[in-house]
């Protein structure tokens, strides 16, 4: 609930910004319609993806798992903080 409290105290700022004091009541109202439609229409796309890609959930999760585990660390990565 953090991240929701902190994009609604910053959105506004943030179209201030970019579009400027007197577009912000249109910004605002295009930001709240486009929020809307991803709020309609995320849930019945991730349903309808969920459906199509059910085959390829466990060879993504292998291939990735494979992934992950043979990366190497980078011997060059420098500490901020000593444990001494």
């Amino acid at each position: 609930m953090l991240s929701v409290g902190a994009s609604t105290c910053l959105t506004p700022l943030v179209l201030v910004d970019v579009f400027g004091l007197e577009k912000l009541s249109n910004a605002l109202g295009f930001n709240l319609l486009f929020a809307g439609v991803g709020a309609i229409a995320g849930p019945p796309f991730a349903g309808l993806s969920d459906d199509v890609f059910v085959f390829l959930k466990g060879t993504l999760c292998v291939c990735l798992g494979y992934h992950t585990l043979s990366t190497k660390k980078p011997d060059n990565v420098q500490h901020k903080f000593s444990y001494d």
